[in-house]
C-alpha cells in the first residue's frame, strides 16, 4: 500500500489534528496526575515537554495541512517524539511512555507501515 500524501484525502488532515489533540488531553491529564503525585524529578523538562505538546497541539488544528508538501507532515510527530521522551525523563514513573501510540499513529496514517516501523524502533532506543 502506497503512502497517503496529505492533500489526497481530507479525512488523513482530520485523523491527523484528532491524534495531536489526543495527545494534548493525555498529556494534560497525565501531568495533572505527575504534579498531584510529586513524582517530578525535573521540573524543567516536564513543562518544556507538556509545553511543547500542547504547542503543537494549536499547530496541528492551525496549519492548512492540504495545502503544505507531503514531507511537511512528519514533523509534528517527530517533535511529539522528543516531547515525549523529555516527559519521560521528568517523572519516569508515571508512563509518560505510553504516549508513544499516537505519535506511531500519525506517522502510520501518514506514512503507512514504513513510518509505524521507524517509530517503533525510534521508540524502542527510547
Amino acid at each position: 500500500m502506497a503512502p497517503m500524501i496529505i492533500g489526497e484525502r481530507p479525512a488523513v488532515s482530520r485523523t491527523l489534528v484528532a491524534n495531536q489533540l489526543m495527545l494534548s488531553a493525555a498529556t494534560l491529564i497525565g501531568a495533572i496526575a505527575s504534579m498531584l503525585s510529586g513524582h517530578i524529578v525535573s521540573a524543567p523538562l516536564f513543562v518544556t515537554g507538556a509545553g511543547v505538546i500542547f504547542v503543537l497541539g494549536i499547530v496541528a488544528v492551525l496549519v492548512p495541512w492540504a495545502s503544505l508538501p507531503a514531507w511537511a507532515a512528519p514533523i509534528v510527530p517527530v517533535a511529539d517524539v522528543v516531547a515525549i521522551a523529555l516527559l519521560r525523563e521528568s517523572a519516569p514513573t508515571d508512563g509518560f511512555g505510553l504516549l508513544w501510540a499516537f505519535p506511531a499513529m500519525w506517522i502510520g496514517a501518514v506514512l503507512a507501515l514504513r513510518g509505524v516501523g521507524s517509530a517503533v524502533r525510534i521508540g524502542d532506543r527510547g
